[in-house]
């Protein structure tokens, strides 16, 4: 087989793998209105503008990442879907990222340090644990919500146990994204792997060009 054969198939498998990259881009974008509530006399966590419905109640549409501080039980931290109306402060409004695809919920403790939007969560995805029932004060904590149409809800949180609730609270949306979408404004700058791609591509495209022309002469 001729070199510029080679370089032909080499070429395309190359940018394949580039447009597949590309295609499966996410897109990490801050939620609004992250708020620090309580849910009726239960408990109180973290909550946003970010929203997905439950299929078996509806109305169950906001994720939220809860304290219960020890009573009759040990101390809890979870994820969970609760409605609207019973949390206070209301959520000032409602953006909504498909329906609970029923496999993916999970709370995770992400350390004392942790300052991250909860993308680099190790708990895989679809995982269902939501649920800590050993927690530590000031450790932070995670939790995703998975939608049927593929985007996730991120919630973060630090336990601060004096007044059993959390401080420093964030909430992101991951959805897929191709290049011809526009970027969100409040979007997390995410490491541009299919234009870093694309670069290499050019670079070994000239590169073995220049290698099969010395060999053609």
């Amino acid at each position: 087989m001729q070199p510029a054969t080679y370089l032909s198939r080499f070429i395309l498998v190359l940018f394949s793998c580039y447009l597949s990259a590309a295609a499966t881009a996410q897109t990490i974008t801050a939620c609004g209105n992250v708020q620090t509530g309580g849910r009726l006399i239960f408990d109180k966590g973290v909550y946003s503008d970010c929203a997905m419905t439950n299929p078996s109640i509806p109305s169950r549409d906001r994720p939220y990442l809860s304290y219960t501080p020890p009573g009759e039980g040990p101390a809890t931290i979870g994820i969970l879907l609760v409605e609207s109306a019973d949390l206070s402060p209301s959520p000032v409004a409602t953006d909504l990222f498909g329906e609970w695809d029923s496999a993916d919920a999970v709370v995770e403790d992400m350390g004392g340090h942790y300052a991250g939007d909860c993308s680099d969560m190790s708990a895989a995805n679809p995982t269902l644990d939501r649920q800590i029932f050993t927690v530590i004060d000031g450790n932070v904590y995670c939790g995703r919500y998975s939608s049927d149409s593929g985007a996730s809800i991120l919630i973060r949180g630090t336990l601060d146990g004096s007044s059993e609730s959390f401080r420093d609270p964030a909430a992101f949306v991951v959805t897929a994204s191709t290049p011809d979408d526009p970027a969100p404004a409040t979007a997390t700058p995410v490491p541009a792997l299919p234009a870093f791609g694309l670069f290499v591509l050019v670079g070994l495209v000239a590169s073995l060009g220049r290698r099969g022309l010395r060999t053609l002469k």
